[in-house]
């Protein structure tokens, strides 16, 4: 079950990624790009929407977003796409526990894993790089509250 979000999530990034690659690429399309990505934009707040976590989204996000869809830009501004990608983040943190986990539990397994190789686990390094152990760093981390004190 894991697995299958995981995937879920990694192509949602994948999506997100190819779409803003394609608009710098595509310098003589780039009426095709933007409406893939407002369609993109358009699909991410229904999805939040149906989850309901749209209203616990900023409100900052949320305006941000619906001036992206709703007004005629062209998504060439360098600071333009960094906010937009900073924005969806965001957005993806609260759309999938998954990425939540992921984003919790990174900063813990890669300590874990330099505490292993100080120990004497010389394939501990290559821990870093497994999304599945920063998962479940995240999952640990998130279910240790137990009568308010932090494990």
């Amino acid at each position: 079950m894991i697995e299958t979000k995981v995937v879920n999530d990694k192509a949602a990034q994948r999506s997100l990624d190819m779409a803003l690659k394609r608009l710098s690429e595509n310098e003589s399309e780039p009426k095709d790009a933007v409406n893939k990505i407002k369609r993109f934009l358009s699909r991410t707040v229904e999805r939040a929407k149906r989850q309901n976590v749209w209203r616990r989204f900023s409100s900052l996000g949320r305006n941000f977003i619906g001036l992206c869809i709703s007004l005629p830009i062209k998504f060439t501004g360098e600071t333009l796409l960094r906010a937009l990608v900073k924005t969806l983040k965001e957005l993806m943190l609260l759309l999938n526990p998954i990425y939540r986990f992921w984003f919790r539990g990174r900063g813990f397994a890669y300590k874990m894993c330099e505490v292993a190789y100080n120990f004497g686990n010389k394939d501990a390094l290559n821990w870093r790089n497994d999304r599945n152990f920063m998962i479940y760093w995240g999952m640990v981390l998130s279910s240790c509250h137990v009568g308010g004190d932090r494990c």
